[in-house]
Protein backbone atom coordinates (compact mmCIF):
# COMPACT_ATOMS: atom_id res chain seq x y z
CA UNK A 1 0.00 0.00 0.00
CA UNK A 2 1.45 3.22 -0.96
CA UNK A 3 2.39 6.48 1.82
CA UNK A 4 -0.37 8.10 0.67
CA UNK A 5 -3.00 5.71 1.44
CA UNK A 6 -1.55 5.16 4.25
CA UNK A 7 -1.56 8.64 5.52
CA UNK A 8 -5.10 8.97 4.71
CA UNK A 9 -5.57 5.49 6.40
CA UNK A 10 -3.91 7.78 9.55
CA UNK A 11 -6.62 10.90 8.72
CA UNK A 12 -9.62 9.44 9.01
CA UNK A 13 -8.38 7.05 12.25
CA UNK A 14 -7.14 10.46 14.11
CA UNK A 15 -10.52 11.90 12.70
CA UNK A 16 -12.76 9.40 14.52
CA UNK A 17 -10.52 9.50 17.27
CA UNK A 18 -10.66 12.86 17.78
CA UNK A 19 -14.69 13.16 17.67
CA UNK A 20 -15.05 9.99 20.43
CA UNK A 21 -11.73 11.65 22.17
CA UNK A 22 -13.28 15.27 22.62
CA UNK A 23 -17.45 14.01 23.15
CA UNK A 24 -18.54 15.15 20.60
CA UNK A 25 -20.68 12.18 20.33
CA UNK A 26 -22.23 13.28 23.26
CA UNK A 27 -23.19 17.18 22.06
CA UNK A 28 -25.24 15.52 19.58
CA UNK A 29 -27.94 14.55 22.45
CA UNK A 30 -31.46 16.57 22.32
CA UNK A 31 -30.80 17.54 25.95
CA UNK A 32 -27.74 18.85 25.30
CA UNK A 33 -28.99 20.50 22.64
CA UNK A 34 -31.59 22.37 24.43
CA UNK A 35 -28.90 23.57 27.12
CA UNK A 36 -26.88 25.33 24.93
CA UNK A 37 -30.22 26.31 22.52
CA UNK A 38 -30.00 30.17 23.40
CA UNK A 39 -26.13 30.10 22.91
CA UNK A 40 -26.81 28.14 19.58
CA UNK A 41 -29.19 30.64 18.39
CA UNK A 42 -27.71 33.94 19.51
CA UNK A 43 -24.64 32.50 16.94
CA UNK A 44 -27.08 31.33 14.13
CA UNK A 45 -28.29 35.11 14.33
CA UNK A 46 -25.01 37.16 14.88
CA UNK A 47 -22.98 35.26 12.28
CA UNK A 48 -25.90 33.03 9.99
CA UNK A 49 -23.27 32.71 7.27
CA UNK A 50 -20.69 31.07 9.34
CA UNK A 51 -23.33 29.07 11.17
CA UNK A 52 -24.93 27.50 8.48
CA UNK A 53 -20.97 26.49 7.01
CA UNK A 54 -20.38 25.18 10.35
CA UNK A 55 -23.15 22.99 10.37
CA UNK A 56 -22.65 22.11 6.74
CA UNK A 57 -19.26 20.62 7.07
CA UNK A 58 -20.24 18.98 10.33
CA UNK A 59 -22.78 17.17 7.95
CA UNK A 60 -19.92 15.90 5.83
CA UNK A 61 -17.81 15.39 7.77
CA UNK A 62 -19.41 13.13 9.52
CA UNK A 63 -20.96 10.82 7.04
CA UNK A 64 -17.64 10.78 5.79
CA UNK A 65 -15.99 9.47 8.68
CA UNK A 66 -18.90 7.34 8.71
CA UNK A 67 -19.86 8.24 12.62
CA UNK A 68 -22.63 7.62 14.87
CA UNK A 69 -25.47 10.36 15.06
CA UNK A 70 -25.48 11.18 11.38
CA UNK A 71 -28.97 11.35 10.99
CA UNK A 72 -29.05 13.47 14.13
CA UNK A 73 -28.20 16.25 12.11
CA UNK A 74 -31.20 16.99 10.65
CA UNK A 75 -32.76 16.95 13.96
CA UNK A 76 -29.97 19.59 15.11
CA UNK A 77 -30.13 21.80 12.34
CA UNK A 78 -34.35 21.93 12.41
CA UNK A 79 -34.09 23.43 16.04
CA UNK A 80 -31.39 25.83 15.40
CA UNK A 81 -31.74 26.32 11.56
CA UNK A 82 -35.68 26.21 10.97
CA UNK A 83 -36.81 22.75 8.96
CA UNK A 84 -35.94 24.67 5.15
CA UNK A 85 -32.65 25.36 6.14
CA UNK A 86 -31.87 22.35 7.98
CA UNK A 87 -32.89 20.19 5.20
CA UNK A 88 -30.97 22.01 2.15
CA UNK A 89 -27.59 22.05 4.58
CA UNK A 90 -28.05 18.88 5.71
CA UNK A 91 -28.93 16.99 2.41
CA UNK A 92 -25.83 18.68 0.69
CA UNK A 93 -23.35 18.09 3.24
CA UNK A 94 -24.17 14.19 4.30
CA UNK A 95 -24.83 13.38 0.64
CA UNK A 96 -21.18 14.80 -0.10
CA UNK A 97 -19.60 13.37 2.96
CA UNK A 98 -21.55 9.94 1.84
CA UNK A 99 -19.71 10.37 -1.03
CA UNK A 100 -16.02 10.98 0.29
CA UNK A 101 -17.17 7.94 2.19
CA UNK A 102 -17.85 5.82 -0.88
CA UNK A 103 -14.42 6.96 -2.51
CA UNK A 104 -12.67 6.03 0.76
CA UNK A 105 -14.01 2.41 0.70
CA UNK A 106 -13.13 1.95 -3.21
CA UNK A 107 -9.65 3.23 -2.91
CA UNK A 108 -8.50 3.26 0.73
CA UNK A 109 -10.47 0.63 2.72
CA UNK A 110 -11.53 -2.20 -0.54
CA UNK A 111 -8.87 -5.05 1.20
CA UNK A 112 -10.21 -4.58 4.26
CA UNK A 113 -14.42 -4.34 3.70
CA UNK A 114 -14.03 -7.73 1.54
CA UNK A 115 -13.15 -9.71 4.19
CA UNK A 116 -15.42 -8.28 6.77
CA UNK A 117 -18.68 -7.97 4.40
CA UNK A 118 -18.08 -9.91 1.41
CA UNK A 119 -20.96 -12.36 2.10
CA UNK A 120 -23.45 -9.11 2.21
CA UNK A 121 -21.43 -7.46 -0.83
CA UNK A 122 -22.96 -10.71 -2.98
CA UNK A 123 -26.51 -9.72 -2.23
CA UNK A 124 -25.70 -5.94 -2.86
CA UNK A 125 -24.43 -7.21 -6.38
CA UNK A 126 -27.40 -9.41 -7.04
CA UNK A 127 -29.78 -6.44 -6.27
CA UNK A 128 -27.83 -4.28 -8.59
CA UNK A 129 -28.29 -6.56 -11.33
CA UNK A 130 -31.57 -7.26 -10.90
CA UNK A 131 -32.84 -3.91 -10.17
CA UNK A 132 -30.49 -1.72 -11.79
CA UNK A 133 -28.31 0.89 -10.30
CA UNK A 134 -30.48 4.23 -9.71
CA UNK A 135 -33.41 2.44 -8.77
CA UNK A 136 -31.50 -0.14 -6.32
CA UNK A 137 -30.15 2.54 -4.39
CA UNK A 138 -32.88 4.48 -4.32
CA UNK A 139 -34.52 2.22 -2.38
CA UNK A 140 -31.74 1.68 -0.10
CA UNK A 141 -32.08 4.74 0.58
CA UNK A 142 -35.67 5.61 0.88
CA UNK A 143 -35.99 1.52 3.07
CA UNK A 144 -33.16 1.69 5.56
CA UNK A 145 -32.90 -2.03 5.55
CA UNK A 146 -28.65 -1.27 6.54
CA UNK A 147 -27.42 1.52 7.94
CA UNK A 148 -25.86 5.02 6.46
CA UNK A 149 -22.68 4.44 6.74
CA UNK A 150 -22.76 0.75 5.62
CA UNK A 151 -24.23 1.54 2.24
CA UNK A 152 -21.66 4.32 1.64
CA UNK A 153 -19.25 1.12 2.32
CA UNK A 154 -20.55 -1.38 0.63
CA UNK A 155 -21.43 0.40 -2.61
CA UNK A 156 -18.06 1.94 -3.03
CA UNK A 157 -17.00 -1.45 -3.32
CA UNK A 158 -19.03 -2.09 -6.22
CA UNK A 159 -18.53 -0.87 -9.91
CA UNK A 160 -21.75 1.82 -9.29
CA UNK A 161 -20.67 5.56 -10.70
CA UNK A 162 -19.78 8.06 -8.07
CA UNK A 163 -22.72 10.57 -9.98
CA UNK A 164 -25.06 7.85 -9.77
CA UNK A 165 -24.33 7.04 -5.69
CA UNK A 166 -24.15 10.67 -5.29
CA UNK A 167 -27.92 11.53 -7.17
CA UNK A 168 -29.55 8.78 -5.35
CA UNK A 169 -28.43 9.06 -2.02
CA UNK A 170 -29.68 13.37 -2.05
CA UNK A 171 -32.85 12.33 -3.50
CA UNK A 172 -33.20 8.64 -1.21
CA UNK A 173 -32.82 11.12 2.13
CA UNK A 174 -35.11 14.12 1.31
CA UNK A 175 -38.15 12.36 2.85
CA UNK A 176 -36.91 11.26 5.73
CA UNK A 177 -34.44 14.79 6.24
CA UNK A 178 -37.60 17.17 5.84
CA UNK A 179 -39.63 15.24 8.62
CA UNK A 180 -36.66 14.64 10.66
CA UNK A 181 -36.08 18.47 10.63
CA UNK A 182 -39.58 19.43 11.03
CA UNK A 183 -39.64 17.46 14.19
CA UNK A 184 -36.11 19.13 15.50
CA UNK A 185 -37.93 22.43 14.83
CA UNK A 186 -40.53 21.27 17.08
CA UNK A 187 -38.14 19.52 19.87
CA UNK A 188 -36.20 23.19 20.67
CA UNK A 189 -39.72 24.27 22.16
CA UNK A 190 -40.40 21.61 24.01
CA UNK A 191 -39.78 21.52 27.64
CA UNK A 192 -40.29 17.20 28.20
CA UNK A 193 -40.88 14.36 26.79
CA UNK A 194 -44.44 14.44 27.31
CA UNK A 195 -44.83 17.30 25.31
CA UNK A 196 -42.60 16.16 22.36
CA UNK A 197 -45.33 13.56 21.61
CA UNK A 198 -47.60 15.96 20.01
CA UNK A 199 -49.90 14.83 17.41
CA UNK A 200 -47.89 17.07 14.52
CA UNK A 201 -44.82 15.31 16.03
CA UNK A 202 -46.63 11.83 15.74
CA UNK A 203 -48.20 12.55 12.69
CA UNK A 204 -45.02 13.07 11.01
CA UNK A 205 -42.75 10.34 12.39
CA UNK A 206 -45.93 8.23 11.08
CA UNK A 207 -45.91 9.58 7.72
CA UNK A 208 -42.15 8.85 7.18
CA UNK A 209 -43.07 4.89 8.50
CA UNK A 210 -45.80 4.94 5.84
CA UNK A 211 -43.03 5.95 3.16
CA UNK A 212 -40.68 3.66 4.31
CA UNK A 213 -43.50 0.78 4.34
CA UNK A 214 -45.18 1.79 1.14
CA UNK A 215 -41.95 2.25 -0.85
CA UNK A 216 -40.41 -1.81 0.29
CA UNK A 217 -43.89 -2.66 -1.00
CA UNK A 218 -44.51 -0.76 -4.02
CA UNK A 219 -40.55 -0.75 -4.90
CA UNK A 220 -40.46 -4.27 -6.77
CA UNK A 221 -43.77 -3.65 -8.76
CA UNK A 222 -41.98 -0.12 -10.00
CA UNK A 223 -39.06 -2.14 -11.08
CA UNK A 224 -40.55 -4.95 -12.74
CA UNK A 225 -42.96 -2.40 -14.40
CA UNK A 226 -40.06 0.16 -15.92
CA UNK A 227 -37.78 -3.79 -16.88
CA UNK A 228 -40.87 -4.55 -18.86
CA UNK A 229 -41.40 -1.15 -20.60
CA UNK A 230 -37.71 -1.17 -21.39
CA UNK A 231 -38.45 -5.04 -22.82
CA UNK A 232 -40.81 -3.61 -24.90
CA UNK A 233 -38.74 -0.56 -26.58
CA UNK A 234 -36.05 -3.14 -27.67
CA UNK A 235 -38.48 -5.41 -29.02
Amino acid sequence: MSRGRWALIALLAVGIGLFFGLGLHRRLALAELRLHQAALADWVTASPVVAGLGFLAACLAMAAFSLPGTLVLPLVGGAIFGPGWAVLLAALGMSAGAVLSFLSARYLLRDVLLRMWGRRLARIDEGLAREGAFLYLLSLRLVPVLPFFVVNLLLGLTGVRARVFYLTTLIGMLPAMVVLAGVGNRLAQFESAQEALSPQTLLGLCALALLMVAARRGWPLLGQALRARTRRRGA
